[in-house]
């Protein structure tokens, strides 16, 4: 994860700028250099806390993102490449991961899908599926709050956090079936999916005693539907 603290100090009011409401063109280059370069998160300070023009910023820190993305969108195979970050894998399962949250990603754009839906205790899943830049929401549900903190600075990850449904478990591990419908569930009552939407989910299962691998990386496409039909 790469987080960019970035800098527009010609909006606070310390400055030899201080009536200036409007960044300067370096400030403006350099957010949106940061965005170009792959950072998931950028962050204001003295420019909200303390600065003169708070509201001014955030405008114009969302309006430079903004057009940098677009410009990411439109030449990713310059600013991108998902092949560097599965080679780059410390392990065969960390790769084995990574090939599969690409291919989600790259699904959720070809298929229109509103959103993918991690299952994740650790976050490890959630942030392997932020590093290949999704452009759709990544509702990551997990059961530990530092762990829901930490995501949040993560690239189009939304964490939620399990109360009680991932205590539910089957003999070899945790009941999917059942935690995949909790998070549907709740995605659909936050407002993130509705009937007719298309989701992706994404999980990683440990294999059973006597199961010839360790993990199994899962991807699934569905199209959501009332519980009444």
């Amino acid at each position: 994860m790469d987080c960019f603290i970035t800098s527009l100090r010609s909006t606070t009011h310390n400055t030899i700028r201080s009536r200036n409401p409007r960044p300067t063109r370096a400030e403006v280059t350099d957010v949106g250099t940061a965005c170009l370069d792959g950072a998931d998160a950028v962050m204001l300070s003295g420019e909200t806390a303390a600065g003169k023009y708070p509201l001014e910023a955030i405008k114009a820190m969302k309006g430079v993102l903004s057009e940098s993305e677009e410009i990411k969108l439109s030449k990713k195979e310059l600013y991108f490449s998902d092949h560097d970050v599965i080679t780059s894998s410390s392990n065969y399962l960390e790769e084995e991961m990574h090939v599969v949250a690409s291919s989600a990603v790259k699904t959720a754009l070809e298929m229109d899908v509103k959103a993918i839906i991690v299952l994740s205790l650790t976050g490890k899943t959630a942030r392997a599926v932020a590093m290949h830049k999704p452009s759709v929401p990544v509702l990551a549900f997990c059961t530990d709050i530092q762990v829901a903190r930490r995501l949040q600075l993560h690239r189009s990850v939304k964490p939620i956090l399990f109360h009680s449904c991932m205590s539910t478990k089957s003999e070899g591990g945790w009941r999917m079936a059942t935690l995949r419908g909790e998070a549907v569930r709740t995605a659909k009552e936050i407002g993130y999916i509705r009937n007719g939407d298309r989701v992706i989910f994404m999980d990683r299962s440990k294999g059973k005693k006597g199961d010839m691998f360790e993990y199994s990386h899962n991807i699934k496409l569905s199209t959501i539907r009332s519980s009444a039909e």
